[in-house]
């Protein structure tokens, strides 16, 4: 693709719209006008998470000295010990959105989870923006952490070319 639009809205609430165009080197330019090898560029900061997800996944399913543990919830760790504490969640989780009236809030706190303890080498946290491993972890390193919310919403679309454009 050659750029993609940026939509937003102005503080006095004016609608806009921004096109933001790549190089060959899928880099954003800061201009419309011809390029030029003075022009500065800039780097596109964004991943496919779910492309992301699937590599580190695969890669991680392929090691023998790997476990993946799937629907538990990070309570703690001591990278000192390297020790992390895990509750194993049994309730299926429930997107809201999809259906609204279930409310499971008084069977979880009904159902008391088992908490299991898993030493480790390394540990990923690749649990997003509100990261239970970033919380831990910065109780034991120095971490320069700031995060920033932005009133914008990120939509990814992946078009695919037709089938017979080459």
């Amino acid at each position: 693709m050659h750029g993609r639009m940026i939509h937003g809205k102005k503080p006095g609430g004016e609608i806009y719209e921004e096109p933001q165009l790549y190089d060959v080197h899928g880099r954003v330019r800061t201009s419309t006008k011809p390029f030029r090898a003075a022009d500065v560029l800039q780097f596109i900061r964004a991943v496919d998470r779910a492309g992301l997800n699937k590599r580190l996944l695969d890669s991680l399913e392929k090691m023998p000295n790997v476990t993946l543990n799937f629907n538990h919830k990070l309570t703690g760790a001591d990278f000192q010990k390297n020790i992390a504490w895990f509750e194993q969640q049994t309730l299926p989780t429930s997107d809201h959105t999809q259906n609204p009236t279930q409310d499971i809030s008084v069977k979880r706190e009904q159902a008391r989870a088992t908490e299991i303890s898993v030493t480790f080498d390394l540990l990923i946290g690749a649990d997003g923006a509100h990261s239970a491993a970033r919380f831990h972890m910065m109780k034991f390193a120095r971490v320069n952490y700031q995060q920033e919310y932005i009133d914008t919403l990120w939509c990814e679309f992946h078009i695919r070319p037709r089938p017979d454009s080459s």
